[in-house]
């Protein structure tokens, strides 16, 4: 989105100083720790990221109608099960059964 101000080969460029993550707000974290305010702040255009169904997002958004831009990203369940267990294996908690997985 800002690759004019910050070019990919640059230093400076975010991706190389920070996760992802840190690059783009979480919806869900803003109204959880009650900075929702932030979002009228962000300039133009604003780039979110959630883990909202798309039928829990409000419908100015998903109507079609709004010049809002939606990315949908799906991950293959093999992949997700795999992760998640090395991620319990990492923090200890192997143990635990897959079916809550």
């Amino acid at each position: 989105m800002a690759r004019r101000a910050c070019p990919p080969a640059s230093p400076g460029y975010p991706l190389r100083r920070f996760n992802p993550h840190d690059c783009v707000p979480l919806l869900e974290r803003l109204f959880s720790t009650g900075r929702d305010a932030l979002l009228e702040e962000l300039p133009p255009p604003r780039l979110m990221c959630t883990h909202m169904p798309l039928s829990m997002l409000p419908p100015a958004v998903v109507d079609g109608n709004s010049a809002s831009k939606i990315i949908y990203i799906c991950r293959d369940q093999k992949d997700r099960l795999v992760s998640m267990w090395h991620f319990r294996k990492r923090n200890g908690s192997q143990d635990l059964p897959l079916q809550e997985m």
